[in-house]
């Protein structure tokens, strides 16, 4: 266990030197990508008024503060193994995969959580329409990263189209 918690913390603090990767959070990127702030897409998606639209964006910034943490992992994650792609190793591989699909894990758990609480306030329609964009956002975010990082043994691969 201290092997592995060396190897990562070592890997997320060489990450800060990776300076290809500009951006410093994933809501950054939605922005680089879609021109809008995040927020301003949710909110022209989910058209919501009144006591709905009071009550969703009270439960959507408890769930904003509990992704921000997940988010800016998933970003430290992947610029540390963008570093370390050239001298990776069986055992930081593992590490790597593991440290990735726990965030993973902890973003789905977090989804479920507030979907949950989105649907008693504002309903199945609702909380299901919001589900919808935040995993089509955090899908956008996720091949934005993964395509300005190099694969294991620098496979060619083609770009990601990302529409905008």
């Amino acid at each position: 266990m201290k092997k592995t918690l060396f190897v990562l913390t070592t890997l997320c603090l060489s990450a800060y030197s990776y300076a290809q990767f500009s951006f410093n959070d994933d809501l950054e990127i939605v922005q680089a990508l879609f021109k809008k702030a995040k927020k301003e897409l949710i909110a022209e998606t989910m058209s919501l008024k009144g006591d709905e639209a009071e009550k969703f964006w009270t439960i959507y910034e408890q769930y904003e503060q509990k992704r921000k943490p997940l988010a800016k992992q998933k970003v430290e994650i992947i610029i540390a193994y963008a570093v370390e792609y050239a001298s990776m190793t069986d055992e930081k591989a593992d590490v790597f995969a593991k440290v990735y699909l726990n965030n993973h894990l902890q973003q789905d758990m977090l989804f479920n959580k507030f979907y949950k609480k989105m649907r008693k306030k504002v309903g199945a329609l609702n909380a299901a329409k919001w589900l919808q964009i935040e995993i089509f956002l955090q899908t956008q975010i996720r091949a934005y990263i993964q395509s300005e990082i190099p694969f294991i043994n620098s496979i060619e691969v083609v770009q990601p189209v990302i529409k905008t």
